[in-house]
């Protein structure tokens, strides 16, 4: 269990967000077997769009927030996904694009100030999305308020449990939009966490640990 205090594990978090990210070799230890290498510098006709991982405390324990996606029959339906979305024209850049899609599928406001950093930008094959990562927090537990629409419920896991050593299930069946899949996945509970999500958590969790 992480026994570290909350203020210190952000101030920490901000110093290493500064420096080296672990990157593709990161993400790529919870990604399906059947996915090959992309090149980011080749991709052409792709959508881009961002996503925020944020964190609160709960008991002075740092907890990561997640969505589970409406079952709205899209690529992605009923999936735990952090709060992101497409990068709109009116977005200033595509941090602006995490802070807007985050207030509206969750209703949580974060400042510019409360985002420290970002992480490796990851494509998504089935959306065909290039997404940026981007890491926020809050010292405190906010109210939520999710988009009927687009949320089914709001999810929370801490990071100790993500950390465990027998968070991670290398061989787990998925339902998607076009049947059955093998792939990685963090199982926390009843909490099953994979594809795209799971390689950015990998990265972010790999950044904790090193």
């Amino acid at each position: 269990m992480m026994q570290v205090n909350y203020k210190d594990f952000i101030s920490d978090l901000k110093d290493k967000l500064k420096g080296t990210l672990p990157g593709e070799a990161a993400q790529y230890k919870l990604a399906p077997q059947y996915r090959g290498k992309i090149n980011l510098n080749e991709l052409t006709g792709h959508r881009t769009g961002s996503v925020m991982l944020f964190m609160f405390p709960e008991k002075n324990i740092p907890h990561i927030l997640f969505i589970e996606r409406a079952d709205d029959g899209k690529v992605h339906s009923g999936q735990i996904a952090f709060p992101g979305g497409k990068y709109d024209l009116t977005d200033e850049n595509f941090r602006h694009t995490a802070l807007r899609e985050t207030l509206e599928e969750t209703g949580i406001e974060v400042s510019v100030t409360e985002v420290i950093g970002e992480l490796t930008p990851l494509y998504i094959p089935p959306s065909n999305f290039l997404v940026y990562p981007f890491v926020a927090f809050k010292n405190y537990k906010p109210e939520f308020n999710p988009s009927t629409s687009e949320v089914k419920k709001i999810v929370s896991v801490s990071i100790p449990d993500l950390l465990h050593n027998n968070a991670i299930s290398l061989n787990e069946t998925h339902q998607t939009h076009k049947g059955e899949v093998i792939a990685p996945a963090y199982l926390i509970g009843n909490i099953k966490i994979w594809g795209a999500t799971s390689m950015i958590l990998s990265e972010f969790l790999s950044l904790i640990v090193d």
